[in-house]
């Protein structure tokens, strides 16, 4: 839809010292990219990851001024 942007968000997590990193990409109606995020988290577990993922990435969109935003 005319717009409105897509987000989407990853994370990933060591098995063996428990250290993970997120990121995720902002993509307009047209599915052109318009930015993207990485952060380094640090320990925690997938889940938590994933939802830095998803923060992180609703915030840069937020700095944008992107209000119309979907995150599946």
């Amino acid at each position: 839809m005319e717009g409105w942007f897509h987000a989407n968000s990853d994370a990933g997590r060591q098995l063996e010292d428990g250290s993970a990193t997120c990121g995720g990409v902002i993509r307009n109606h047209e599915g052109h990219w318009v930015q993207g995020v990485a952060k380094f988290v640090g320990v925690c577990s997938a889940l938590e990851a994933e939802l830095w993922g998803a923060y992180i990435t609703l915030l840069a969109a937020w700095s944008l001024g992107i209000t119309r935003i979907v995150l599946p």
